[in-house]
């Protein structure tokens, strides 16, 4: 079922290759949607067709590999330049001149080399859980950084495959630090608003700590085997334990009538549920903490605290202390996991 159909839909053959496509709405602006990779086809847009439509003209089409689109045989096939050119083939047929490109995961990558090389074709990019980069680089994130062989490791040095591979436990210990930063600048009131990225998402480190040999990303797209689902929980499990010590120590200081933690809200939630099947319905949310004793409706800006898990608990709660872990769903698509703070005040 889905809340809007397409008024048309069609093939274009590009050397060979028929990709399937469908256009909703009729607006003066025209917005096309790019697939991420070819596991999942275009219908990943559901949930946003129906209100874009309503202003913009809107086309999606199914990724070679995937829906209605055909499913060539040779690797070569999938190239990032084939990946492109298909996105092209689609506007051209549906008589885009330029668009506004929407792509989620890979297919955000496919929408920066899309505005890069072809710009008048792009007439703005809307990237969405992508590992493409956009701005300025930074020397630490670089490859070459990553695989450097080194002696010593001190602050950004860490992002480093062979640190990874003998320390990996030092995770939790940059969780803590990172944490007990956040804690001070609460109680000193010298910010109101923080995120905090905990994995880098996407990345495939394997946390040997536990006994998983296995990449983490690699391992949520699962296919629904119990193995690698039982990994995922477990790492989970490793994460949540990190974030249940914050919330513990943030329960601990007082401030004023109440403690840090009860005038602060901490979200920590997921961007999928499932990343085998990159799905974006029933996300996981964790909240703690209760915004000095307001009502989420009734609260002005004050403390918050947001923190993602990319990886996805399946377990949807609201409570003060989550000391618990608990397994949940095993299964989102990457390993990244984000802290968001603020502080609110009550309403005067």
């Amino acid at each position: 079922m889905r809340a809007k159909l397409p008024r048309e839909s069609g093939y274009v053959d590009r050397d060979g290759v028929k990709l399937f496509y469908e256009v909703y709405g009729d607006g003066p602006e025209t917005m096309v949607f790019v697939p991420p990779w070819s596991i999942v086809h275009s219908r990943i847009y559901k949930a946003q067709l129906p209100y874009f439509s309503e202003c913009c003209r809107c086309i999606t089409y199914d990724a070679r590999g995937n829906g209605k689109s055909d499913r060539p045989e040779s690797v070569s096939a999938y190239s990032l330049d084939n990946l492109v050119a298909d996105a092209l083939a689609v506007m051209d047929a549906t008589g885009v001149k330029h668009a506004i490109v929407v792509g989620l995961s890979l297919g955000g990558y496919v929408t920066s080399v899309l505005a890069a090389h072809h710009p008048d074709r792009v007439r703005a990019a809307i990237l969405i859980g992508t590992v493409a980069t956009v701005g300025p680089g930074y020397p630490y994130l670089a490859r070459e950084h990553f695989r450097a062989e080194r002696e010593r490791f001190e602050g950004w040095d860490k992002y480093n495959r062979q640190y990874w591979l003998q320390n990996y436990p030092d995770f939790a210990e940059h969780f803590k630090l990172m944490s007990d930063m956040m804690t001070i600048a609460f109680q000193a009131d010298l910010t109101r608003v923080m995120t905090f990225l905990v994995t880098h998402e996407g990345t495939s480190r394997a946390y040997r700590e536990l006994g998983i040999s296995d990449g983490h990303h690699p391992l949520t797209h699962h296919r629904n085997q119990e193995e690698l689902m039982a990994k995922v929980v477990e790492i989970n499990c490793y994460h949540m334990k990190q974030f249940a010590a914050w919330i513990e120590k943030l329960k601990s200081i007082k401030e004023g009538d109440g403690t840090l933690l009860s005038n602060s809200m901490i979200v920590y939630g997921a961007g999928l549920s499932d990343g085998n099947r990159h799905s974006h319905e029933d996300l996981p949310t964790l909240v703690a903490g209760n915004g000095g004793g307001q009502r989420l409706g009734g609260m002005v800006p004050g403390r918050c605290t947001a923190a993602r898990d990319q990886q996805g608990e399946a377990n949807q709660q609201r409570a003060d202390e989550p000391t618990a872990c608990r397994g949940g769903h095993a299964g989102a698509s990457s390993d990244g996991r984000a802290s968001v703070t603020g502080k609110w005040q009550a309403p005067k």
